[in-house]
């Protein structure tokens, strides 16, 4: 629950900041299309985490660790995984961040290409043991390769920046 609290208020003030410039076409359409995808994110980590409450009764981690150290049921858990990689924007579920960043202010750009995605990296990093590993590998190795690739064929200075974000957090 204070996964999701945290994530959705981080969320919030992004979602504001990325419309800064209210007389701006493309600042509306970058915070509509960041609050779209970013509620539909929220819908699916809401979900997982009722299908995890209702599994095992209990919202302490701890817990739940002990409970699938017994079981190895990960599927919500991967479901939970898959969301929290869209809401980050990693690569293949990429698409909608790099159009996000090509319509917010330049400024706005880099700030939230990053802190968008630390928090949710550090939690994935601090509760590893609770997600397969192989989703994991697939996404960053996917996100490294793409992130990779794309920006030669680009000449947006925003579109490469945003790929080069995609980079180093693949």
């Amino acid at each position: 629950l204070a996964l999701y609290i945290i994530i959705e208020l981080q969320s919030y003030s992004l979602y504001l900041l990325t419309g800064l410039h209210n007389r701006s076409y493309n600042a509306s359409r970058a915070s509509l299309l960041y609050f779209l995808m970013g509620g539909v994110a929220s819908a699916i980590i809401l979900l997982a985490s009722y299908f995890i409450y209702a599994l095992t009764g209990t919202t302490n981690l701890s817990d739940i660790a002990i409970f699938y150290s017994y079981s190895n049921a990960y599927e919500y858990f991967d479901i939970l995984l898959i969301a929290l990689l869209f809401k980050m924007g990693m690569a293949p579920l990429h698409r909608w961040s790099i159009a996000v960043y090509n319509y917010a202010p330049t400024y706005i750009t880099a700030y939230i290409s990053v802190v968008a995605k630390i928090s949710i990296a550090s939690w994935i990093f601090t509760n590893a043991n609770l997600f397969n590993h192989h989703i994991l590998i697939i996404f960053f190795y996917l996100s490294l390769f793409i992130a990779c690739y794309k920006p030669l064929f680009q000449v947006n200075i925003k579109t490469i920046l945003a790929y080069s974000g995609l980079l180093n957090f693949g």
